[in-house]
């Protein structure tokens, strides 16, 4: 079972509230090739976004984004077609949570 990746952050005990984090864990875990996986990657700090992006693909994952604004990335949320999600918190300063209940009520682990 993967491990929620909220809570496997530094500090935090908890999803932040209202939010369902990893609706349903252990779907997408360590042994699922990644070559398998689509992921919507929500990040506005750009070399971040690169990197993660550059090491998801080389793991094999087909990765949707980077997404840098809270617009796009609720969009995406409610038509791209995903297997789990990567969500920033924060977007140039908005909360990512609407696009993040958005996932959640598709039952997407993110």
């Amino acid at each position: 079972m993967m491990a929620c990746p909220i809570h496997a952050i530094g500090s935090a005990s908890r999803p932040p509230t209202g939010i369902s984090c990893c609706t349903s864990p252990g779907s997408i875990g360590t042994d699922l090739p990644l070559d398998a996986v689509t992921i919507l990657l929500v990040e506005d700090e750009a070399l971040l976004a690169l990197d993660l992006q550059a090491t998801l693909e080389e793991a094999g994952a087909t990765v949707i984004g980077p997404i840098a604004s809270l617009a796009k990335a609720i969009k995406a949320a409610r038509e791209a077609r995903y297997d789990a999600a990567i969500l920033d918190i924060d977007l140039q300063g908005q909360s990512v949570l609407p696009a993040a209940a958005i996932i959640a009520g598709r039952g997407i682990p993110f």
